[in-house]
């Protein structure tokens, strides 16, 4: 996992995360459990990294991210909920369900290397 851990800082090294090594693994891994190797292919690291990042940002874990220093993992933290005794009301920012990766530069490289992977998946005739 150090061979990745450096792989990220070096494509991401003008970028300020604050996130420590040992976070950023933990961020690595989540990334990992939502990605299928077979399915990526050569893409997958490239894909892995982009998402990680994206996570990290959306956590809190960069200077511009909407988030600063929360450091929640959760993607719902861009979502606004205000209640007032038995009454709530609740906006969100998406309106599709792959919208939330759009709040990030990080997350819309990810969905173009997604998109790639879906059209040649497409073209070759795969099926999963």
């Amino acid at each position: 996992m150090q061979e990745i851990i450096k792989k990220f800082h070096d494509r991401f090294g003008e970028q300020t995360f604050t996130a420590d090594d040992s976070k950023l693994l933990l961020y690595l891994t989540d990334a990992e459990n939502r990605m299928d190797k077979k399915v990526w292919g050569v893409m997958y690291e490239q894909g892995l990294l982009y998402l990680t990042a994206h996570l990290l940002f959306l956590a809190g874990f960069h200077e511009n991210s909407p988030t600063k220093d929360s450091h929640s993992a959760d993607p719902n933290a861009l979502f606004v909920s205000e209640g007032v005794g038995d009454v709530s009301a609740s906006a969100n920012f998406s309106g599709t369900e792959k919208d939330w990766f759009k709040t990030s530069a990080f997350g819309e490289q990810y969905l173009v290397l997604e998109s790639r992977i879906n059209n040649y998946a497409l073209a070759i005739g795969m099926n999963w």
